[in-house]
């Protein structure tokens, strides 16, 4: 069994080392507004076979990036440019986000990730051990979509809406749902 400083060691371990090299996708699938870049679109400074043209002079948002997987939070196989998913959290670690390819919109579909999303959903409601919840959702931003992944389903909404997770009482257990806010409720 882990204790938190021993978890602690194995991502420093794992993070050493670990460089982009060939992938980029965080240049296409990320939403940067200070760019006025949209999701799903390579950046301007973007070339094939070259990567990011201003490297070294890169917007301060950009310098200041690092998926979970360059993290060391996350093992090989979710290296983005393979996976054509981009993990990251949100600033106060409430949720979890998923950066989907657009070329590759069902990517998180297969496995290992599907199941990975699924635990990742049990864990961050708390399901299992309540003590161990750490965050709330998991996001999955998918071409056109935002997809909420619950235990038991999926749940698309509309992309850049805010939406609530509910909880109801069923015969076998508490079951979940997201739901779309209304229109008032997202312009807050």
């Amino acid at each position: 069994m882990f204790d938190e400083s021993s978890l602690e060691k194995l991502v420093e371990r794992q993070r050493e080392g670990r460089q982009c090299g060939k992938c980029s996708l965080c240049c296409k699938v990320l939403d940067v507004h200070e760019l006025h870049k949209p999701s799903g679109k390579w950046c301007s400074h973007y070339k094939p076979g070259r990567g990011c043209t201003i490297y070294e002079t890169r917007f301060e948002i950009c310098r200041g990036y690092e998926c979970m997987w360059k993290q060391g939070m996350l093992s090989d196989e979710w290296f983005p440019a393979d996976s054509k998913i981009v993990l990251d959290m949100n600033k106060d670690g409430t949720v979890l986000y998923a950066h989907v390819d657009s070329g590759f919109p069902t990517a998180w579909q297969k496995e290992p990730y599907y199941g990975w999303f699924k635990m990742m959903a049990r864990k961050g409601l708390g399901i299992d051990n309540p003590t161990e919840r750490r965050w709330s959702v998991c996001v999955l931003a998918v071409p056109g979509k935002t997809i909420i992944v619950l235990p038991d389903k999926e749940v698309t909404i509309t992309r850049g809406r805010k939406f609530a997770i509910n909880a109801e009482w069923a015969v076998n257990g508490l079951r979940y749902n997201a739901v779309e806010l209304a229109s008032s409720e997202n312009e807050q």
